[in-house]
């Protein structure tokens, strides 16, 4: 296959920079764990690389984005569990899971997965 890009439209500019994390930690991360490189815009991100790394990093970054939506946030072991989840073809779904309260503390903290 061949090395192609894709642009991932983050919507504004907050949410772009939800996504990218502290110091870019979590791009970074999206970069090392699917041997992409990504260059981010005024509000939107262009993913370069092998053409099914590309497919699903564009995939996680859509996932993310949905998560980011739902008022949660975004670090580091979010973006390595969404790109785990991805590889195993389980991209549907991945914003319940991880929006998903299990239990609240005696404080009223919710606890998540």
């Amino acid at each position: 296959m061949g090395k192609i890009s894709a642009s991932v439209p983050c919507g504004t500019v907050d949410r772009l920079s939800c996504l990218l994390g502290t110091y870019d930690e979590n791009l970074n991360a999206l970069e090392k764990e699917l041997g992409v490189s990504a260059v981010t815009g005024e509000s939107e991100i262009t993913i370069f690389g092998e053409e099914d790394a590309v497919a699903l990093a564009k995939a996680v970054l859509y996932k993310l984005l949905d998560i980011i939506s739902l008022g949660e946030t975004i670090d580091k072991s979010r973006v390595l569990y969404c790109i785990e989840m991805a590889r195993d073809g389980k991209t549907e779904g991945i914003e319940e899971i991880m929006s998903g309260v299990i239990a609240v503390t005696s404080r009223g903290k919710p606890i998540k997965c």
